[in-house]
């Protein structure tokens, strides 16, 4: 598994961001009988991901799912991450993400996503978010148009 670098927290009047890697193990299957692999097509750069709250298991601390918006999961935040973005959650802030790289290993096989995790202020509309991310200029490749 690569290494993840954090990125430190950026703010930017009340609107915060920081950049990461979806952790998880890509070849995990999941109930549905698919794995991360399965989602590539629909992880294009500059797609937009929710996260999503996972209460405290067991075996577990308190957890952030990356996933689609039908709940579909891609991973996970970085434990050490986990706890600001649950407490922005928490407090009503808008809080989602955008795929800024999709990474690949040497034989060019989908190998994680690098994102950026943007936590807004209660009552910024979507497209605001979106407006304020491709500001950041944070994109790794050009994004995908539709024809």
């Amino acid at each position: 598994m690569q290494e993840v670098k954090q990125q430190p927290m950026t703010s930017e009047s009340r609107f915060a961001w920081f950049v990461t890697c979806v952790v998880g193990d890509p070849g995990t299957k999941w109930g549905n009988g698919m794995n991360r692999q399965s989602f590539v097509p629909w992880c294009a750069v500059a797609s937009q991901l929710g996260l999503f709250s996972e209460p405290e298991t067991q075996n577990n601390p308190p957890a952030v799912r990356v996933g689609q918006h039908n709940g579909k999961k891609v991973g996970y935040l970085p434990a050490p991450r986990a706890p600001e973005v649950l407490q922005a959650i928490k407090s009503g802030q808008q809080c989602t993400a955008f795929v800024t790289e999709v990474l690949r290993n040497k034989k060019n096989e989908f190998s994680g996503l690098r994102i950026c995790v943007c936590m807004a202020p209660p009552g910024m509309t979507c497209e605001q978010i979106v407006n304020r991310f491709e500001r950041l200029k944070l994109i790794a490749e050009p994004p995908l148009k539709n024809p």
